[in-house]
């Protein structure tokens, strides 16, 4: 994923929180309830809300979700859009999710799990990424 690369060579780094506080970003870790983060652009700042509840490995890698809607969704109103309208989020919650996945993992990483034999299931465990995002990464 080109802007992913672009992101990495820029900041030097893979993680998350580096890229967005490099970024000028807001992290606020709160109680959310049926959520486990979101992004919001409100009065000129970047803000990425974390569910406190949430381990290191699943805040990190909404983080990097959350940071893939801010650079690739910028001009969706997903709220909006959720709860006023029929257009489903789904195509923006994959972009964000393989966002995440190539942002926290190296594309030789994965397969070199896979070559070694594990399950996608015991390759999602080991790289902290959910199991939806490493198939889509094996496949494509």
């Amino acid at each position: 994923m080109l802007v992913v690369d672009r992101l990495i060579k820029k900041h030097q780094t893979r993680a998350p929180f580096q890229i967005a506080s490099d970024l000028g970003y807001i992290i606020i870790s709160c109680p959310l309830y049926n959520v486990r983060g979101f992004y919001q652009y409100m009065k000129r700042n970047h803000i990425i809300y974390l569910d406190e509840s949430l381990s290191y490995e699943d805040a990190r890698f909404v983080c990097a979700h959350e940071l893939g809607h801010s650079l690739l969704h910028r001009g969706a109103n997903r709220i909006f859009m959720d709860s006023r309208t029929f257009m489903v989020g789904s195509k923006y919650e994959r972009e964000a999710n393989l966002f995440a996945s190539c942002l926290l993992v190296d594309d030789s990483e994965l397969v070199d799990l896979a070559y070694c034999g594990l399950t996608i299931d015991q390759i999602s465990n080991e790289l902290s990424i959910p199991k939806p995002c490493v198939e889509a990464r094996l496949l494509k």
